[in-house]
């Protein structure tokens, strides 16, 4: 099974499931959607899964809004109802990069992130079965990594070694999950401040 190497959102709380579902009706929902760190408010990161290079950005779908498509070794990944996409065309990517920020773009209802993942030859990427289903469409949530803690020290490394210093609390000290949510989102913050 596919993993990714760094998760799409800090918050990997999962509001649609990929499949079939109550909120879809008759109609596929081709990935999973996850929700923002505060329900509804947007401008969460949106970062890589894996390595990989764009393949297509898209400011203006009526559906998915801005979104960007990643092609990896193992499989292609879109990111959809962006607010803002930090990416282009042909632009290379490593595991963790911030690709954009969380929006609510296009056909949702608020902020998330839709991200669909597929598997296979590129020309079938948008092609799709009787029942609406993308062919090459898998589920994204069995992807997901479960470590957020260690996640989050990977990013409090990365911007400490680009000399930005935010906070002297230390990650071997006891954090709550809200605790590393709300100093990522400063950590972030000062990041494009200083961009």
């Amino acid at each position: 099974m596919i993993r990714f190497k760094h998760n799409p959102t800090v918050n990997n709380r999962v509001t649609y499931h990929f499949g079939f579902t109550k909120a879809y009706g008759r109609t596929f929902h081709n990935g999973i959607d996850l929700g923002a760190i505060n329900s509804g408010v947007e401008g969460d990161p949106i970062f890589a899964i894996d390595d990989g290079v764009v393949l297509l950005t898209k400011e203006d779908s009526p559906t998915a809004g801005k979104y960007i498509t990643l092609g990896h070794e193992a499989c292609f990944s879109r990111f959809c109802h962006l607010k803002t996409i930090f990416k282009k065309n042909g632009e290379n990517v490593k595991a963790g990069d911030i690709i954009g920020l969380m929006g609510s773009t296009g056909n949702s209802t608020a902020a998330h992130l839709h991200l669909e993942i597929k598997v296979g030859d590129y020309k079938d990427f948008w092609k799709k079965d009787e029942e609406g289903r993308y062919i090459l469409a898998v589920n994204p949530e069995k992807m997901l990594l479960d470590d957020n803690i260690h996640w989050a020290e990977q990013h409090w490394n990365s911007l400490n070694k680009k000399g930005i210093k935010v906070s002297e609390k230390r990650f071997d000290d006891p954090m709550t999950r809200g605790e590393v949510f709300a100093l990522l989102d400063r950590m972030i913050g000062k990041y494009y401040q200083n961009c």
